[in-house]
């Protein structure tokens, strides 16, 4: 009896008596089915040029000196950061609503730049850097 695997960038046949598991995880290794890397896929998003996607990548070893939060910058420029519609997805939580204004699915986009709260910690920011930026009198 044969078996007839179509992947999208291959078909195989394989014989049913003598498959195994590492042949079929080998022939999945040898065709790397291509994925955009994170700098392809922020030029593509954002409208990038290369240059932005550089200081994208090298500005939190630039800024942060904590390495918690260069853990965080990492986690979130790499789309690996675990929010209530991830975790939801893996059932860990039930609801994937945000933690904070508890009415839209928490995502990365969602808590950056979407909740009120963040536009609030957004708006704060912008005043100090105001601030700091107002010549002396």
């Amino acid at each position: 009896m044969n078996l007839r695997v179509t992947l999208p960038n291959f078909r195989v046949v394989l014989d049913l008596k003598s498959f195994k598991c590492h042949d079929y995880y080998s022939l999945l290794i040898k065709q790397k089915l291509e994925k955009p890397s994170k700098c392809v896929m922020l030029k593509k998003e954002f409208s990038f040029d290369d240059k932005q996607v550089s200081d994208t990548f090298h500005l939190p070893v630039r800024v942060a000196n904590q390495q918690y939060l260069r853990s965080f910058q990492y986690k979130v420029l790499n789309s690996i950061l675990f929010t209530n519609d991830r975790l939801c997805k893996i059932e860990y939580i039930w609801e994937p609503n945000c933690t904070f204004c508890h009415q839209l699915t928490e995502a990365i986009p969602h808590i950056l730049f979407g909740c009120s709260f963040s536009n609030v910690f957004w708006h704060e920011v912008n005043e100090s850097n105001q601030e700091l930026q107002k010549p002396l009198a």
